[in-house]
Order: structure tokens, then sequence, then C-alpha cells
């Protein structure tokens, strides 16, 4: 099971465990209404989980199978483009400066001389 599957599977759990806390606190309420002796706010507790249980409804419907698949990465086909494969990828990072391209160096101007190979 993927990692998306075990989040959607998370979801509609808890989407049923909130939805059966927030009827178990309506139980309660009108029960503490009859007796007048609640010293729990089960209403806003079931308000509460009501609330809990709709977000994780809307989160496991928002994971269907084609957002699924669309979240899945695939490898590239970078042979294609290069026959001899890499040892190893950059992966650039948002707000990372540009990379050098391949023949310029990273190594700034005035300390070119240090790390020279002659």
């Amino acid at each position: 099971m993927s990692f998306e599957h075990r989040i959607k599977a998370f979801h509609t759990a808890s989407a049923a465990h909130h939805t059966t806390l927030a009827r178990c606190h309506s139980d309660a309420v009108e029960k503490a209404d009859m007796e007048r002796s609640s010293g729990f706010d089960h209403e806003k507790a079931a308000e509460s989980h009501a609330t809990m249980a709709q977000y994780h409804c809307d989160c496991a419907k928002a994971m269907d199978g084609s957002d699924l698949e669309k979240g899945m990465m695939r490898p590239t086909e970078i042979l294609a483009i290069n026959p001899e494969p890499a040892k190893t990828f950059a992966v650039p990072r948002t707000g990372q400066r540009p990379l050098p391209l391949s023949g310029e160096t990273a190594v700034d101007p005035q300390f070119r001389k240090i790390v020279e190979v002659d």
C-alpha cells in the first residue's frame, strides 16, 4: 500500500471516529438536559468532533484515485538525453542560487588560484 493510500485510509478512519464521537456527545447533551447535572460541555465537544469529521471527509474525498496518481513521482528518462549515466544528480531547491552549467566553475574568481590545478 502506497503512502498516499495510507493517508487516505487514515482520513477515512478518522472521519468515522469523529462522527461516532460527535454522535456520542450529542446523545450525552440530551441526557444531560434531562439530568441537569453535567459539568462537561458535550455540545461544544460534539461540534468540535463534527468539524473534525467533516475535515477528514474532505481530505479523503480530495485524495481520489486520479489525485493519487498525479502526486506519484515518476523516473525521468535521463539516459535518453545523456547516454552515460551520471553518478550524482543536482537537485535544485527553492530559493537556491542557480547551479553552474557544465564547463563553468562554481569557484569565486578571487579564489580560483587557490583551487587551480597546474
